[in-house]
């Protein structure tokens, strides 16, 4: 098997850990260029000549984006990705797909193995780079919002740990003072619930009218909407 070369840029000026490009075509002038643009924009470069070396690379380099050409030798570029695809630690790496022309089977092809980009030759290579930023930029904001959902789910799982197997706590949560719409009178707590599956996971307050008797109301925090129970 050949030998990768990696090569890494000058540290940010942040001093942020650089992303890791795995840039794959089997013409040295072509992957050269591609390669030392994105050193230049900062990136740490992975230089591969052919699909076998570009698919070990971006499985043991910690690779954010792979920037491809499809005519790979050994493995092409639609089988790396799917196979990228398929691994669980690798199935986030963004891909860029170069063609040499958009034949509708590449196309359909492309859209199969899950490649987030492509790119025709002749392809400038301000057009390579701005694609690789974007496909990689989509791919950390899908991140940062899975993450930011899974902290979402833990909080309601230790919310109804607090709250016991039914998931109702007998303490009221903080919350605004809420009036009775039909009597305007002040609503009493009754209790808090926690509910929902996955991204619909929510909490609400019961709410009695004992005042004027005008019966119970559900508060929801998400929407900020109180209506009748």
């Amino acid at each position: 098997m050949r030998r990768t070369r990696s090569t890494s840029s000058a540290p940010l000026i942040d001093a942020a850990p650089s992303p890791v490009a795995v840039v794959a075509d089997h013409n040295d002038d072509t992957r050269l260029l591609y390669a030392d643009a994105f050193r230049r924009d900062g990136w740490t470069v992975v230089e591969a000549t052919d699909g076998r070396d570009a698919l070990v690379a971006a499985l043991t380099q910690g690779a954010s984006l792979l920037v491809a050409d499809v005519r790979l030798p050994f493995i092409d570029g639609f089988t790396v990705c799917e196979l990228l695809r398929q691994d669980k630690a690798a199935r986030r790496v963004a891909v860029v797909m170069i063609v040499a022309d958009a034949r509708p089977a590449d196309l359909v092809r492309v859209k199969q193995c899950g490649a987030s980009a492509l790119v025709t030759k002749p392809a400038s290579v301000d057009a390579v780079l701005a694609e690789g930023r974007r496909v990689f930029e989509e791919a950390q904001g899908s991140i940062l919002r899975d993450a930011a959902h899974l902290q979402r789910v833990e909080a309601a799982i230790e919310a109804r740990r607090a709250a016991g197997d039914d998931g109702v706590a007998k303490t009221r949560a903080a919350g605004p003072r809420l009036v009775c719409p039909s009597c305007h009178r002040p609503l009493d707590f009754e209790s808090t619930h926690i509910g929902g599956s996955g991204r619909e996971v929510e909490r609400w307050d019961r709410l009695v009218c004992n005042g004027g008797g005008c019966g119970d109301f559900d508060y929801r925090h998400r929407t900020r909407t109180l209506r009748p129970a």
